[in-house]
């Protein structure tokens, strides 16, 4: 269960690190197509205002900027840590904290706690598969959701 709130945490906060890159880099590209193009109008009704080879700095910059996102692929990792965040918070908030109460009460027996769990670490392995395929792992976020989830997952059943 706290793996599962884990991986929650690192998918929200590695994407809304992905969402800002992305954003970052989509503003480069406009303002470098506003330059572009205020550059071209100017040479076109004939007042160059910037000169030669100034004017191939904007157009550099938005080559550079269509390279980098489309090799980074923002799109892909924030879709995929998207769904994994959604699968693993669904994981957390009904099937791994019914199957805690389950345990609490006693209500469930060993050989159902197990195959329970079992089942549940599955479905966390095939909500997480495109993620661990298409986002490197980064070491510091992977701390600090550890850290956040088991601050979390204690405070939740502290109080119980």
């Amino acid at each position: 269960m706290l793996d599962t709130a884990r991986i929650t945490m690192y998918a929200e906060m590695r994407g809304s690190h992905y969402r800002t890159l992305h954003g970052v880099l989509r503003a480069v590209i406009l303002v470098s197509a506003t330059a572009s193009m205020v550059t071209f109008l100017d040479a076109i009704f004939g007042n160059p205002s910037v000169g030669g080879l100034w004017s191939l700095v904007p157009n550099a910059i938005i080559g550079t900027a269509v390279i980098i996102d489309h090799l980074a692929d923002f799109g892909t990792k924030i879709a995929v840590l998207n769904m994994a965040k959604r699968a693993s918070q669904r994981l957390v908030d009904q099937d791994w904290r019914q199957l805690w109460d389950d345990i609490d009460s006693g209500a469930a027996t060993v050989e159902e706690i197990r195959e329970r769990s079992t089942a549940l670490m599955h479905q966390l392995r095939e909500a997480t598969a495109a993620m661990d395929e298409h986002v490197k792992v980064n070491d510091k976020v992977n701390g600090i959701s550890t850290l956040r989830a088991y601050q979390v997952m204690e405070a939740q059943y502290a109080a119980q």
